[in-house]
């Protein structure tokens, strides 16, 4: 189970590892530490000041590897400068770090999700009969309250179709 100890020293270990790609004296914005957060709709944040906040929401799961990465993505902010945004060079940088964006880390979002709170669980009803679970939100969009628009279904998931949306009050 991951701790606030196991956060804090994982911490250390990515730096180290991502302070060997690309030399500290390198970065944009010098690592000061990590701390907390319990931002609804972010795993993690690099501040200004050279920060790293992780969500709480980590803290009970075995997200070992959704972690690892997070911390390697905010650090990867750190190093290329927070005006890059998820811009070509920092998503270089991300990946130099060790971030592996096509490795299938379900199973860890799920757990951290679940710790979230969202208020409504978001459902994608498929042409083929399934019910796909795209995950918690904290409000409804347009975008899939008036879907389909014009009459015109345009969205699907895995090459299947998407007929409606649904969302599910998830209650605490």
């Amino acid at each position: 189970m991951i701790t606030e100890k196991h956060i804090v020293t994982t911490f250390h270990q990515v730096l180290k590892r991502v302070a060997e790609v690309v030399p500290l004296e390198r970065w944009t914005l010098t690592p000061k530490g990590v701390d907390f957060t319990t931002e609804k709709t972010k795993y993690g944040l690099a501040t200004p000041q050279g920060q790293v906040l992780i969500n709480r929401a980590f803290i009970g799961t075995e997200a070992y590897t959704k972690l690892e990465f997070t911390l390697a993505h905010e650090l990867a902010h750190l190093a290329v400068g927070l005006h890059h945004h998820h811009d070509r060079y920092f998503r270089e940088m991300e990946r130099a770090f060790g971030v592996d964006l096509e490795r299938d880390l379900s199973d860890e979002i799920s757990q951290v999700m679940r710790q979230i709170g969202f208020k409504y669980t978001l459902l994608a009803h498929l042409k083929n009969g399934d019910v796909f679970e795209l995950g918690g939100v904290h409000r409804k969009s347009k975008a899939y309250t008036e879907y389909p628009k014009s009459g015109r279904y345009t969205k699907s998931i895995e090459g299947v179709g998407v007929i409606r949306f649904e969302y599910l009050a998830n209650t605490t």
